[in-house]
């Protein structure tokens, strides 16, 4: 089955915006089982876990868990590997799409 190339972005866009909302929605809610950990003393997710999702898609759901559940919202060192994560979340973006520009 052949696909025009037009028909192949269009079906790339849908599933990178599909990939985000899953990543960010995980994301959300991982946050919101390590907020509720670190209320009841329980285990906890490692920083690194978290960082790695958000670098993998998720800083959406990241930042909306900050925002919302005001969870690891105030720690200075959280917060500059965070914002490190989405910079080079969006720089990964920047460069697979000036590729796929070239490729065309």
């Amino acid at each position: 089955l052949h696909l025009s190339l037009r028909r192949q972005r269009q079906m790339c866009i849908r599933d990178s915006y599909s990939w985000y909302f899953a990543i960010s929605l995980a994301t959300y809610l991982l946050y919101a089982h390590d907020k509720k950990a670190a209320q009841n003393g329980d285990w906890r997710v490692q920083e690194a876990s978290l960082h790695k999702l958000a670098f993998a898609g998720g800083w959406v759901g990241a930042a909306f868990a900050h925002w919302l559940l005001r969870h690891k919202s105030t720690k200075p060192e959280f917060r500059r590997a965070f914002y490190l994560t989405v910079m080079g979340n969006l720089l990964a973006l920047a460069i697979i799409s000036y590729i796929n520009m070239k490729i065309r």
